[in-house]
């Protein structure tokens, strides 16, 4: 079964699958076993470029929801959001050897300043993309 999670997530990683595809994956096998360290271990340990690219999206991704306060585990109620918010800047120097190598790179550039901020216990740099007009519109339209 172990096998079979890592191949998930490498793919996932390495693919075109979106940060919440990627972020739900983790969750889920997290809760089958009980912890999440040894996920964000493997993530970090896949080589390559696509894993390189993958995981420079999802430390934008997750930095980014941290620092809105907006970075929870849906439906694992005992999963600790902190876990992610200490491992994050453990991969600082994979994002800044990817955006050296790729200099064009907005999402690697913004990743970083997000590591940073969140590293420093900073806000975020960017609003949050859903003002209370835009929410009361969508809660409105949902239903």
């Amino acid at each position: 079964m172990e096998r079979a999670f890592r191949a998930l997530l490498a793919l996932a990683l390495t693919g075109d699958r979106l940060p919440g595809d990627i972020t739900g994956l983790v969750e889920g096998i997290a809760h089958a076993t009980g912890e999440l360290e040894p996920w964000l271990d493997h993530l970090a340990a896949l080589p390559g470029p696509a894993a390189d690219a993958g995981l420079v999206r999802l430390a934008f991704d997750w930095a980014t929801d941290l620092l809105w306060e907006d970075f929870a585990f849906t439906w694992w109620y005992d999963g600790d959001p902190g876990l992610v918010a200490a491992w994050l800047p453990t991969q600082r120097p994979r994002v800044a050897a990817f955006a050296a190598r790729h200099p064009r790179c907005k999402t690697a550039s913004d990743a970083l300043i997000a590591l940073d901020r969140l590293r420093a216990g900073g806000h975020s740099p960017w609003s949050y993309p859903y003002g209370m007009r835009e929410y009361l519109r969508l809660t409105a339209a949902a239903g």
